[in-house]
């Protein structure tokens, strides 16, 4: 199965054998979330795409560096139990935006999308696999 949501899995199912996690793999590939802007909205209003980049990027920070208090105010945002999302949080990698930025230059970031495009191409979700300079930011 996939992340996230195993914690939750784990405690209904407790004889669950676990083959592998997303950390066997890394840094060789990782599965990283995603924000999707339509291209004529990243080509028509980019001071706009800058500004939530940088929310974004901040937001990545205090998480980063913050987890307990992100943990507690998602918590609240979704109301759901503190300690259900720091069990699923053990499971994320969370990187800060200047570890994104390093891992974006030095290609590590377009081999994992170059990866799940591979991936998503042998499950017949994609056609043809896409360059991820032509889509990642």
């Amino acid at each position: 199965m996939w992340y996230p949501f195993v914690g939750i899995i784990k405690t209904r199912v407790p004889d669950l054998v676990e083959l592998a996690k997303n950390d066997d793999f890394y840094p060789q590939t990782t599965f990283p979330s995603v924000f999707i802007a339509r291209n004529d909205l990243v080509e028509g209003n980019p001071d706009l795409v800058k500004n939530v980049v940088r929310a974004i990027k901040d937001a990545q920070d205090f998480r980063a560096a913050n987890q307990a208090k992100a943990i507690e105010i998602t918590s609240k945002l979704l109301g759901i139990p503190a300690e259900q999302l720091k069990t699923e949080a053990g499971y994320g990698r969370f990187m800060t935006s200047a570890e994104l930025t390093k891992l974006t230059k030095d290609g590590s970031v377009n081999g994992w999308f170059a990866t799940m495009n591979d991936l998503f191409k042998t499950f017949g979700k994609l056609e043809t696999s896409l360059d991820p300079k032509d889509y990642y930011l």
